[in-house]
């Protein structure tokens, strides 16, 4: 299913947490102008879509394979009470990767930083998007999510990065990875959602993440 136009807010409250900011009023004036500033620009510069497949998962004594091509290990996996499955890819383009590359080459590092926080942050309210979108149409069906499963989380190693984005047709909306498994654009995310008859006891990626101390933890 190919999503060709994800709404996504902004939040600025999310795009300081980006920047490593935990006390806005300890910024001053200037800089909260200019961080408002580059979040205006950036709107324009987003081009949120997606795409997604549904699969089944077989299990096979202590591991579970998802499409016959991924084979994750059951242990601690919240998809062993699941039936099926949809594996996603979004981006927000390449435009705003450019941009940030422009301004780090003329020099201004910091509206750099502040547009890269503005795409990071774009990238994860489009799969935000999508998740509640699946959601709601999977309640219907008395499904419930389990939280995003991406490459590099705990219990799938970043080595399976190529073939979920194959599985999800990224290549279809130019989401690309190189050999050291970064997506191309850079503001692309790839994940597999579980659906289970049973909901899940953990709600968001976080839950499942024992590094309780994060400054990014939702």
């Amino acid at each position: 299913m190919l999503l060709p136009q994800i709404p996504v807010t902004i939040s600025k409250d999310k795009v300081f947490l980006y920047l490593g900011i935990n006390d806005q009023g300890k910024v001053n004036s200037e800089m909260l102008e200019q961080i408002q500033q580059v979040i205006q620009a950036g709107r324009v510069l987003l081009s949120p879509t997606g795409i997604l497949n549904q699969v089944p998962l077989r299990f096979h004594e202590k591991s579970i394979f998802i499409s016959h091509d991924i084979k994750l290990r059951m242990k601690n996996s919240f998809l062993k009470n699941c039936t099926t499955a949809s594996v996603v890819a979004v981006t927000v383009g390449e435009t705003i990767d450019k941009e940030v590359a422009k301004l780090f080459e003329k020099g201004e590092a910091t509206s750099g930083i502040i547009l890269d926080a503005v795409g990071t942050v774009a990238v994860e309210e489009a799969a935000d998007q999508v998740v509640r979108m699946l959601s709601q149409q999977m309640r219907l069906k008395g499904l419930f999510a389990t939280p995003r499963l991406g490459p590099g989380y705990q219990g799938m190693p970043i080595e399976c990065l190529p073939e979920v984005l194959y599985l999800a047709g990224g290549g279809k909306i130019k989401i690309t990875t190189n050999e050291y498994y970064q997506m191309i654009p850079a503001k692309s995310l790839c994940f597999i959602l579980g659906w289970s008859s049973q909901p899940s006891k953990y709600h968001k990626k976080c839950d499942f993440c024992h590094k309780t101390d994060c400054q990014y933890r939702s």
